[in-house]
């Protein structure tokens, strides 16, 4: 079927563009945190980001079904800007823990909000190409925030990061007060609509995008860290041709997802990944890093618009807030374990273990993915 994306409305530029900033956010501080604590440090780090962000995107959904999709892209984009701030005032760890935990909660509401948002605004017919557009957002963000927070630190000193950053996100949050398309529509019926906090429906398409995640937080969070032990020059280099495969591969997963069916999908994009990741992980070579920027964008690019399709495609309106939410929080979840295993490998045993760990959960979506296409679940 044909769709028409040409009929997609100012509100969903503006929700991509709140959607950018908290993406930007997101990627600077993952591209550089590594850098500015240490790599072990980090992965202690994303313990407390992961779990503050599964808290965030369970009160994201049920908020932002029960009560407002702006409210909660307000609240996501203020928490996160003032906890970017305070990050960058501290050095004591009991409170870089709390701050990067609420840094997971301030993204997992606006990605939460705005990824339910986008699926409101498109035309019914164009819901699954709509996510493959919106999800180019995070990969426009890739594609600078190397750069970005290279050249911000590049004096040495990590203030200015923060505070560009966390300027970024108020950015940010003044756009998302005038995300009032919802006045616009018919009211939902908020009061006699349970109060879901986690889909089922979503759960098949969550536990493989937990898998996926484990794999590329690999890559997100210590690529630039593999990039300065082996003295390449190719850091910057690396997110943005990432990022320039993860926009073709965004712009066509609904047109694969269509065509192959999610395991075929999948099975294009995780085995690569795989290969680049054990070819890295154990060839000391600046054209094998790029290896893996291209395949981290492809499978990053198919894999978050098609796995956010599955897990929503059925659900009403009233019900995309906590189906998002529950998709994510699996997401988060992967991320924040996978940079906490993947920090503490790397320091204790050395990047070539960390990259053939991240290729075994790579592989390990594919016997997932044909068990729940073979119970209709996906």
């Amino acid at each position: 079927m044909k769709t028409n994306l040409r009929n997609l409305s100012a509100w969903f530029l503006l929700i991509w563009l709140i959607s950018l900033c908290g993406a930007l956010g997101q990627n600077i501080l993952l591209n550089t945190i590594a850098l500015y604590v240490g790599a072990g440090t980090a992965g202690l780090l994303s313990l407390s980001y992961a779990g503050f962000a599964v808290a965030g995107r369970l009160a994201a959904g049920a908020l932002a079904d029960r009560r407002s999709r702006r409210l909660v892209l307000f609240l996501g984009c203020v928490l996160f800007a003032v906890s970017t701030l305070l990050f960058g005032a501290t050095g004591a760890l009991p409170a870089l823990f709390l701050l990067r935990g609420l840094h997971g909660a301030g993204f997992s509401l606006i990605n939460t909000a705005a990824s339910a948002a986008s699926v409101d605004v498109a035309p019914p017919d164009a819901a699954n190409r709509s996510l493959g557009l919106f999800w180019i957002s995070l990969a426009l963000a890739g594609a600078v925030s190397a750069y970005i927070g290279l050249a911000l630190t590049a004096g040495g000193s990590f203030t200015l990061l923060f505070v560009v950053t966390a300027g970024i996100l108020t950015v940010g949050a003044v756009l998302s007060l005038f995300c009032r398309y919802e006045q616009k529509r018919p009211p939902r019926n908020r009061q006699s609509a349970p109060l879901r906090i986690i889909e089922p429906a979503a759960l098949p398409a969550g536990i493989l995008l937990f898998l996926v995640s484990m794999a590329l937080s690999s890559v997100n969070n210590f690529a630039l860290a593999l990039a300065d032990a082996r003295g390449y020059t190719l850091g910057g280099l690396f997110f943005l041709l990432g990022s320039a495969v993860m926009v073709v591969a965004n712009s066509s997963a609904a047109r694969l997802g269509e065509r192959w069916g999610l395991p075929r999908t999948m099975c294009c994009v995780c085995i690569p990944f795989a290969g680049a990741a054990l070819l890295a992980g154990w060839a000391d070579s600046q054209a094998v890093y790029l290896l893996l920027a291209a395949a981290y964008g492809a499978c990053s690019g198919v894999a978050n618009p098609t796995l956010n399709y599955a897990a929503i495609r059925t659900l009403p309106r009233e019900k995309r807030g906590a189906g998002s939410s529950t998709l994510f929080l699996f997401q988060d979840l992967g991320y924040g374990l996978g940079a906490m295993v993947c920090g503490w490998t790397a320091s204790e045993m050395g990047y070539h273990l960390m990259y053939t760990m991240a290729a075994l959960f790579a592989l390990a979506v594919l016997p997932a993915c044909a068990r729940f296409a073979a119970q209709k679940r996906v």
